[in-house]
């Protein structure tokens, strides 16, 4: 699935569409052109408010193909795009038609953008379903929108109900939640367009995905549960594991509020891309593995350089200080002792662990956060820690003891599947 996602960003849009397509295993008819149509040459009636308005973003329009009971039983062939729309106008034709666009560079569209192309292009047919493909950029969104009956019987054609879209997928380095969801939609052969058409609605429906969701978040919880340790108190090595439960709820509570911040555009998609971690943060980081000649995945180093100081000297400390001008407040502690005691060991919302970053890395870690990471001042990025009487409770730290104790391995965030590395 990686290697077909990613000819959206190296093949014409129509090809990389047909690849995936064949890649899911759904035969289809193809548009015997292969070239862009234009959509205003297709819509038959007068274009919306809402469509004069997102159509300027959209740079070129493709018909794929169309999806039938021939063409699912190994019978496709090319057919014209004028054939089928004047069909499919008058009901004249019994399949599910495939739209892709390419939104122009430097553009892209809102949710509310997407579900008005949507509706437009189901509009194009009276009485077919329509799957459209959205690319923007390095993203690929995949819609499709529910249709039922008129209740008026003299009304041609069908509803349009709610609009289902599964967007946000990176083709470069697609997550492994949405390349098993695109897995799921060719998961066997469907012998009619109906039953796919009902399968796809199925897989892009909210409540399945929350359900799914869910249910692997709570499985990742049971077993991080099973395989975290936070210091707590330093004196001892008994109690690393007492606070698990709420340790891990409040790290996956902050992980998800993260994940939201990511998919506003407010922390860098670099600090949970694999290779960028590899290539500026940390050296030969391979989180799939417990220990390489190389690199060794149980040191926590993801947790420690990329999570913690986001967690607790990005999200939870202001870029200025107060009654100050210059953005200076966020930086690393300062390692030197004055006699026998560094006065910032203390400091709970200063970044930590400089010198484990690659050279260079901790400066643009900084540099990249500070360009968009806001302070946000709630509490839940607080650091527990009490390190004047050792206790702690998050373990950010660059004490030896509590890096001893602390023990939140890399493959636990990236690992291929849950409970495989135990």
């Amino acid at each position: 699935m990686k290697a077909t996602l990613k000819t959206f960003t190296t093949d014409s849009l129509f090809n990389a569409c047909a690849a995936l397509l064949e890649h899911l295993h759904i035969q289809f008819n193809n548009d015997v052109t292969r070239t862009p149509v234009s959509f205003e040459s297709l819509y038959p009636m007068p274009l919306t408010k809402a469509l004069q308005a997102v159509l300027p973003k959209v740079e070129r329009t493709y018909f794929i193909g169309t999806v039938d009971e021939a063409s699912l039983s190994g019978h496709a062939e090319d057919k014209d795009i004028d054939d089928i729309t004047s069909q499919a106008a008058e009901g004249r034709y019994a399949g599910m038609m495939i739209f892709a666009v390419d939104v122009y560079n430097g553009e892209s569209l809102t949710r509310t953008e997407m579900a008005t192309l949507t509706r437009g292009f189901n509009r194009i047919a009276a009485a077919q379903p329509v799957i459209l493909f959205i690319k923007q950029g390095k993203q690929l969104a995949l819609a499709t929108c529910e249709r039922s009956d008129y209740t008026q019987q003299w009304r041609d054609g069908e509803k349009l109900g709610k609009v289902s879209i599964l967007r946000g997928i990176n083709c470069e380095h697609p997550h492994r939640g949405h390349i098993d969801i695109l897995e799921s939609i060719g998961d066997k052969p469907y012998p009619t367009f109906e039953e796919l058409y009902k399968h796809w609605m199925q897989v892009f429906s909210s409540e399945l995905l929350t359900k799914k969701f869910y249910s692997e978040l709570s499985d990742w919880y049971a077993w991080a549960v099973q395989v975290a340790r936070f210091p707590n108190d330093l004196n001892t090595n008994e109690d690393d594991d007492k606070f698990n439960h709420e340790s891990c709820i409040r790290l996956i509570t902050r992980l998800i509020f993260v994940w939201f911040l990511k998919q506003k555009h407010l922390i860098p998609e670099e600090f949970f891309d694999e290779r960028y971690i590899r290539e500026h943060f940390i050296d030969e980081f391979n989180p799939h593995e417990r220990k390489t000649l190389l690199y060794d995945a149980e040191q926590s180093k993801y947790y420690r350089l990329i999570l913690q100081n986001l967690f607790f000297a990005m999200l939870n400390c202001p870029i200025v200080a107060d009654g100050e001008d210059a953005p200076n407040n966020r930086r690393f502690r300062d390692s030197k002792r004055y006699g026998f005691y560094n006065t910032e060991n203390d400091i709970n919302n200063l970044m930590r662990y400089k010198d484990d970053f690659k050279e260079g890395g901790a400066d643009e870690f900084m540099a990249l956060a500070n360009n968009s990471v806001p302070f946000l001042n709630g509490g839940l990025f607080d650091c527990l820690d009490d390190k004047p009487n050792k206790m702690y409770y998050d373990g950010f730290s660059e004490y030896k003891r509590s890096l001893e104790q602390l023990y939140l391995p890399d493959w636990l965030f990236f690992g291929d599947e849950m409970g495989a590395q135990r």
